[in-house]
């Protein structure tokens, strides 16, 4: 049987390759980004996120089957609610938020359900991080860094719903 700490290694990496190849491969819609320094900011909170989370991890050895199951768990269900996210917004998905000519307000699927279905997603794949690497130190940037930026964003993005699409 593999090793606890080898096999967080392989989910690890296996769950980084998917994001990375994943997201990298979505086209950008062309407009005016209007969150350029907190959307940095924010890829950058959740890299310190993880990469804080992995060396505390490396560090500490904490590896166990149960924090590897559930946390692996909690990020399988947000990589597919980021999936369907993704797949719902269609060509209004972007990585910032962006103001694009002809966007279209989206109600249907699991935007029919949550107003942000895409930042709970992404919430979830570093919770579930956090769990499998059991880090106090990711859990304390995920919640002082990580969380207040998305609310930014969230603002951001819906002071420019409320200016395209009156009626919200």
């Amino acid at each position: 049987m593999i090793k606890p700490f080898i096999l967080t290694l392989i989910v690890f990496f296996s769950l980084v390759f998917e994001r990375a190849f994943y997201t990298f491969s979505l086209k950008e819609p062309r407009g005016q980004v209007l969150d350029k320094v907190i959307g940095e900011l924010t890829i950058v909170s959740y890299l310190l996120v993880v990469l804080s989370g992995l060396i505390e991890f490396l560090i500490n050895k904490n590896a166990s089957y149960v924090n590897l199951f559930i946390g692996f768990i909690v990020v399988l269900v947000g990589i597919i609610l980021r999936r369907i996210s993704i797949k719902t917004l269609g060509k209004n998905w972007s990585i910032y938020v962006r103001d694009v000519s002809g966007q279209e307000y989206v109600n249907l699927g699991v935007y029919k359900y949550l107003k942000h279905p895409y930042y709970l997603a992404v919430s979830l794949e570093l919770l579930g991080l956090i769990i499998i690497f059991y880090s106090k130190t990711a859990l304390l940037l995920f919640l002082a860094l990580h969380i207040p930026l998305l609310f930014i964003r969230i603002s951001i993005e819906n002071k420019l719903h409320r200016r395209k699409f009156i009626n919200l």
